[in-house]
């Protein structure tokens, strides 16, 4: 993939209604050469007519090779009459490939399937494959200048099945939920999913997880976790061991875990002091003795705990 830099021009260009570009506005897209090298701007067959400007407008006129200098053309000036030669690279132009982009995306998130696009709405929307987001497999979508195709992208999408909840990964920033009757369609801006890595862009899967409603669980792996109820070690991702003590205190962490397991990690207060089979009134009294507990046990909402996961 091109840089974070080189692929957030390229976005801005697949908004654009009919993009094609000369040497002159290649000129003026950071990076362009290297969008040109990877294959994200296609070379557009080469004319057999330009537009050249006579009195206050343009005009199409012929141009044919010049018969003897290798990579100029030629045409007749359509005020003077006069021969006038340019460049190869002056009428050669450039167009945004959708399909490479959503080609990938796709294998950027599933790089050993080989997903193979679907293009649902010409130039408009793509389909790229079912992929595996945290723990669900979503159906991911690619759309270009939705607020102007709001109307024909949603009529689609009622007609067709699509796991739920889909992920349409948008070139521009919609200013509108897409709503439908026959499911939940999550529309994100590419360039708020991207991060830089090692000079590239990637798709940043951790912030997809989030934004379609998976759990903070779903993103770590069972060995990142773990508690012994045996030893009261708790192992959690990004903090040191801890040990807890106490037949109450093990067993609030237990429950704890047990929820995290489940994938339904937020426990009530009561029902944790239920288990832990104690009088004491409240979880942080129960926690007392021990200055850390809240780097471990996370109080997401009033009366609810989880792991700080």
């Amino acid at each position: 993939m091109p840089s974070l830099k080189a692929l957030q021009s390229l976005l801005r260009l697949y908004e654009l209604p009919e993009a094609e570009f000369t040497q002159l506005h290649l000129r003026q897209i950071p990076e362009s050469r290297s969008l040109i090298a990877a294959g994200a701007l296609r070379e557009s067959p080469f004319p057999d007519s330009i537009l050249v400007p006579y009195h206050d407008e343009e005009v199409s006129v012929d141009i044919e090779p010049y018969p003897d200098r290798s990579g100029v053309w030629r045409y007749t000036c359509p005020e003077t009459g006069r021969r006038l030669t340019v460049s190869a690279a002056e009428i050669r132009t450039y167009t945004p490939d959708c399909a490479w982009l959503v080609q990938n995306l796709a294998f950027q998130l599933s790089p050993s399937l080989q997903p193979d696009p679907e293009a649902l709405i010409s130039g408009v929307l793509w389909h790229a494959g079912a992929h595996t987001i945290g723990e669900r497999v979503v159906d991911v979508l690619m759309a270009r200048r939705v607020d102007a195709n709001l109307a024909t992208v949603v009529g689609f999408l009622q007609t067709r099945t699509f796991r739920q909840p889909t992920l349409i990964l948008t070139t521009g920033r919609s200013r509108r939920p897409i709503q439908t009757n026959v499911g939940r369609f999550i529309p994100l801006a590419l360039a708020d999913c991207l991060h830089d890595q090692s000079g590239e862009a990637r798709l940043d899967t951790d912030y997809l997880a989030h934004a379609i409603g998976l759990p903070r669980e779903a993103l770590v792996t069972a060995d990142q976790v773990n508690f012994d109820p045996a030893s009261g070690k708790l192992r959690l991702p990004g903090k040191p061991e801890t040990q807890f003590t106490g037949d109450q205190q093990i067993a609030v962490v237990y429950e704890l875990y047990l929820a995290w397991q489940r994938g339904s990690p937020d426990v009530k207060a009561a029902e944790l002091l239920k288990k832990a089979n104690t009088s004491t009134p409240s979880i942080p009294q129960l926690f007392s003795g021990k200055k850390d507990w809240r780097v471990y046990i996370a109080n997401p909402k009033k009366g609810w705990y989880r792991l700080a996961v």
